[in-house]
């Protein structure tokens, strides 16, 4: 019954997530998601439907509000899925790579050599304030928290999951 459900969400919900982004749309259908899909669907559902909320989720940039709902949204299947039945590589990159914009780690600022380039902050983009109501946050410090709380949740779920690496091939990258 829950496969069903969340198949019919997606589905309505896909068109614009996928096609549409950047428009109010789009913003619109992520807050559909994130309240009507149910959370116990089959492990077999969510390895389908993940690969897909990755390429939505990677269609805007630099957008704490979607990211935070996506996370929730990979949190929830993260519950669901059988072990080792999804590859989280590409979600941990994402989550990695973008993870100095969502902490706020400084990019840009003052130095002493002149011959550096200054770099401003990267612009970033916000739910309509219509919508973002729908995650019932309440605050902009318990939306931080909330954000965090997600993420540090899939870090530590993918921290098993890492390809171990062999020291020997680590030796002969270094010396090419």
């Amino acid at each position: 019954m829950a496969d069903t459900t969340a198949q019919e969400v997606w589905d309505m919900v896909k068109s614009d997530l996928v096609g549409r982004t950047h428009s109010t749309a789009c913003f619109r259908s992520a807050i559909l998601l994130y309240l009507f899909h149910p959370s116990r669907c089959s492990s077999d559902f969510y390895k389908k439907v993940i690969p897909q909320w990755m390429e939505s989720w990677t269609g805007i940039d630099r957008c704490a509000d979607f990211d935070l709902i996506f996370l929730t949204m990979f949190c929830r299947a993260r519950k669901y899925l059988e072990p080792d039945a999804y590859d989280w590589e590409p979600l941990r990159r994402r989550i990695l790579t973008i993870c100095g914009y969502w902490l706020q780690v400084p990019i840009g600022g003052n130095s002493t050599d002149k011959s550096f380039p200054r770099a401003g902050m990267p612009k970033s983009r916000a739910l309509p304030a219509r919508l973002k109501i729908f995650l019932g946050t309440g605050s902009s410090y318990q939306e931080g928290i909330n954000f965090e709380r997600k993420m540090a949740k899939l870090l530590v779920f993918n921290l098993d999951k890492v390809t171990p690496v062999n020291p020997v091939q680590l030796q002969i990258s270094a010396q090419k």
